[in-house]
């Protein structure tokens, strides 16, 4: 896990995907949540809890508050893959951590309001990332409580 990261790291991928995720030209922000799909989703547990320390998935977050549907469902359904992926996980503590990310950065709650949004689309992967949320680790329905 560890050296995935440094190996990363060194090479100045997430660095670089940092500053593409803060850009303000939608299609580049589209094409880092691209890379840190296919990051996340090829990813072993271990891989991804490293990768959970570089704090991608916060800045994912942040691009649902972004006014483009495009970007929004973008990044709703690579939370989709994402959390689907780590359904298969058998480490809870990893998932717990995952959780947290999403309550943390109020995430969980953008999600919410996006299910009364004027798109179809965004409106049915909220309701299904909502489920997808409650049977990750149904113990902790809001891990920072728990």
């Amino acid at each position: 896990g560890d050296v995935y990261k440094r190996q990363l790291w060194k090479c100045g991928v997430y660095n670089e995907v940092q500053q593409l995720l803060r850009d303000n030209n939608i299609d580049v922000m589209r094409e880092a949540v691209w890379i840190i799909q296919n990051t996340f989703l090829l990813a072993t547990e271990l891989q991804t809890e490293s990768l959970l320390a570089i704090r991608l998935l916060e800045l994912t977050i942040d691009l649902l508050n972004v006014k483009d549907v495009s970007l929004q469902i973008h990044v709703m359904r690579f939370w989709e893959k994402f959390l689907l992926r780590t359904k298969e996980f058998g480490n809870n503590s990893l998932k717990r951590k995952i959780k947290i990310v999403l309550y943390e950065t109020k995430g969980i709650d953008v999600i919410d309001s996006l299910i009364m949004h004027y798109n179809k689309e965004i409106s049915e992967v909220a309701r299904r990332l909502i489920k997808l949320d409650a049977e990750l680790l149904p113990e902790y329905d809001n891990p920072i409580i728990n």
